[in-house]
């Protein structure tokens, strides 16, 4: 790998990083419904990470269609299982508070 191509690496995992990081502030706002949450947030970032894929040359597009489908469908649904992993910790998360409050308010 030339520096080059090093360089573009690195910089396409910061921009992905960035593309998943940066729309998370969406959960600070009470007044959007969840599901609207979810949708810009992981809308935004999957968006980010399959223009930085195909920018990067991690999408096999010289393959062919079904190769380049089936990576980006690939990096999306491992974009979701790695948010579903999250959104449960942090829901089993919440609800040990929420019994911790109230245990303390008996």
């Amino acid at each position: 790998m030339t520096v080059a191509e090093y360089t573009q690496m690195l910089a396409g995992i910061i921009l992905v990083g960035l593309g998943f990081g940066l729309p998370s502030i969406v959960y600070q706002n009470d007044k959007l419904a969840p599901a609207y949450q979810v949708l810009i947030h992981m809308g935004t970032g999957c968006l980010v990470m399959t223009l930085v894929s195909f920018w990067t040359g991690w999408i096999p597009v010289k393959a062919g269609f079904w190769p380049a489908f089936l990576t980006i469908a690939g990096e999306i649904a491992v974009a979701f299982i790695v948010w579903l992993i999250f959104y449960q910790q942090e829901k089993k998360l919440a609800r040990k508070m929420n019994n911790r409050i109230k245990q303390l308010k008996k």
